[in-house]
């Protein structure tokens, strides 16, 4: 508020005090006036709205309520506090760009018509089909708004509306409709401002050697599963209706599979998105974003970017997510190894034990070069080598010289590793829920820090704590 303290000129109301304040958005102002001595006395509209300007209060001035404050104060010496005697014009903001989709993007089939007319729940319509040419969106641009007026006169300028960058991927944009369409059939996605339509692959049994492997720049629909040593591979979603088992897949999208992934430890499976399946048993999986798992997770490594749910139990393997991991039981009383982390960063994660794989493969062949050539000659100078070794220096030096890159590399690398670790962590809040029980000897890992349970635990959840620098536990 901008507060304005004048008296009037008139003799008999020297004392008599007008004060305006001027609202923070500047789109009113409010007059109060205390009489001298509380007698009444008489003022014009017009003389109120003079002490106005002075006071900075010049447009939106409401003369029908200076009217009512002029009668007020003839027949009444009483105060008269904040009372509104202007208004200004607000100004309207403008809007930002934005889609409006026309394409229904919520699908509601929970199964497909059979002939005799019961329903396969196991074919349900997962994805949104549209055709080319097919309008997707109208864009509307943005709008710069409107200015008002403050009531001192003064414009007050408007917010304009912020522009909308749309990604899209076999869809265009025709200016003059302001429509995006579809430039193929296929499968609509809509994420935030990306559109695209990817072409939809559908495999009616399994992907073995009648199908070979798939390699689809869409949706890949499995209706059967996908078996050893195959691999699918989709730039879209993957919807498997069996089972993976020890073969590779990598969805640029969602990966669906109804029944689950196991097999013998060579099941390799990522997805750009979510992972949703029964169970994982025996394999390696991998989201972007979060895994769902409805039953068990056995002897596996799951990693995922942000959430692991676990509706069942763990028996064996690691579980590491970026933010939570929600889990019913973990581990059994014969002591299965079973480690839980939470709050890294899993690129950042695979990418520290790459470098660990590297300086150890380093690590094994400069160990094996000193055993073969000798610690001694590995110190000597080249000089010295071609003086004492003679025609056989040559070889000496040549293979000490590999040893000596492999050390550089070495170096190298663990400067590489350093950085990472630097990223490893997260800085977000980040939990390890336990539904039901955790048995001891389990591993729970908190933002690079280690917990191992002594006894068993139910209904806890593990979190990092700041000020300790360790894990704690609390109940749910």
């Amino acid at each position: 508020m901008i507060n304005n303290d004048t008296g009037t000129t008139d003799s008999r109301k020297t004392k008599t005090r007008f004060v305006s304040k001027i609202s923070s958005d500047k789109t009113s102002a409010a007059l109060s006036i205390y009489p001298a001595d509380h007698v009444p006395f008489k003022i014009t509209a017009t003389e109120l709205k003079k002490i106005l300007k002075e006071q900075g209060v010049v447009y939106g001035v409401k003369l029908v309520v200076l009217e009512e404050l002029s009668k007020a104060l003839f027949l009444s010496g009483e105060e008269i506090k904040d009372r509104v005697v202007a208004l200004g014009v607000a100004p309207v903001s403008g809007q930002d760009a934005r889609m409006e989709i026309v394409v229904n993007t919520i699908v509601k089939s929970v199964g497909k018509e059979k002939k005799d007319g019961t329903m396969d729940y196991r074919r349900k319509e997962s994805i949104i089909k549209v055709k080319k040419g097919q309008i997707i969106a109208y864009y509307h641009e943005e709008t710069n708004g409107l200015d008002g007026i403050g009531v001192d006169g003064k414009p007050i300028k408007t917010k304009p509306g912020k522009k909308l960058n749309v990604r899209t991927t076999n869809v265009s944009f025709f200016e003059n409709e302001s429509v995006f369409r579809a430039d193929m059939d296929g499968q609509l996605s809509v994420k935030k401002n990306n559109l695209a339509v990817y072409n939809v692959r559908s495999i009616g049994g399994d992907v073995d050697f009648e199908t070979g492997c798939v390699d689809f720049p869409g949706t890949v629909t499995i209706s059967g599963s996908v078996l050893p040593d195959f691999y699918v591979k989709a730039r879209g979603d993957v919807f498997v209706n069996g089972t993976i088992s020890d073969a590779v897949v990598e969805s640029g999208g969602t990966l669906k599979v109804r029944e689950g992934i196991g097999g013998s430890g060579k099941s390799l499976i990522t997805a750009s998105d979510d992972i949703l399946t029964g169970y994982i048993q025996n394999s390696n999986v991998t989201s972007n974003t979060s895994i769902h798992i409805k039953k068990v997770v056995y002897s596996s490594t799951v990693k995922a970017n942000n959430i692991i749910t676990v509706e069942g139990m763990v028996l064996g393997g690691n579980i590491v997510a970026g933010r939570e991991i929600i889990i019913k039981d973990v581990g059994t009383e014969i002591g299965i190894h079973t480690c839980i982390e939470v709050g890294v960063k899993i690129m950042y994660k695979e990418k520290v034990e790459q470098i660990e794989e590297e300086i150890n493969f380093c690590n094994i062949n400069i160990e094996k070069i000193e055993r073969f050539i000798g610690e001694k000659i590995c110190n000597l100078p080249d000089e010295f080598v071609e003086q004492i070794y003679k025609e056989n220096a040559p070889e000496l030096i040549r293979i000490n010289n590999v040893r000596k890159k492999l050390i550089a590399q070495k170096e190298e690398l663990q400067l590489q590793k350093q950085e990472a670790l630097q990223k490893y962590v997260s800085n977000e809040p980040v939990c390890v829920r336990i539904r039901g029980a955790v048995q001891p000897g389990t591993k729970i890992i908190v933002k690079g820090k280690p917990f191992i349970l002594e006894e068993e635990m139910k209904y806890v959840k593990f979190y990092y704590d700041k000020d300790e620098d360790t894990v704690k536990w609390a109940s749910l």
